[in-house]
């Protein structure tokens, strides 16, 4: 079970591009550009939930399109449309962990 301890907010997905499944993510931090993410973490009915990167490309500094697996059409992309992605703390990241009920 992943803890909110063990993960840090990166962004918000926004609202689902397309209708395969793809997602307009919002970075408010640089998760990217400092080690090569394989999944995000996103709370789903106040649990935390690892979902694995199909692909993403980039549309600006702070935003990119992200496909994740098992999410192939419009309508299972509108459930991510608000909540909050974290990925988990590395021993040196520095990070501090999540709290609060927003995540």
């Amino acid at each position: 079970m992943i803890k909110r301890e063990e993960v840090y907010k990166i962004g918000i997905f926004n609202k689902p591009h397309g209708i395969h499944g793809e997602l307009s993510f919002t970075f408010t931090d640089d998760i990217f550009d400092r080690v090569e993410a394989e999944y995000l973490i996103c709370l789903l009915d106040g649990i935390l939930v690892p979902f694995f990167l199909e692909e993403y490309r980039f549309r600006s500094d702070t935003t990119a399109l992200v496909k994740l697996e098992g999410v192939d059409t419009a309508e299972r992309a509108r459930m991510f449309s608000t909540p909050s992605t974290a990925s988990e703390h590395s021993s040196s990241s520095g990070r501090k962990p999540m709290s609060g009920s927003s995540l």
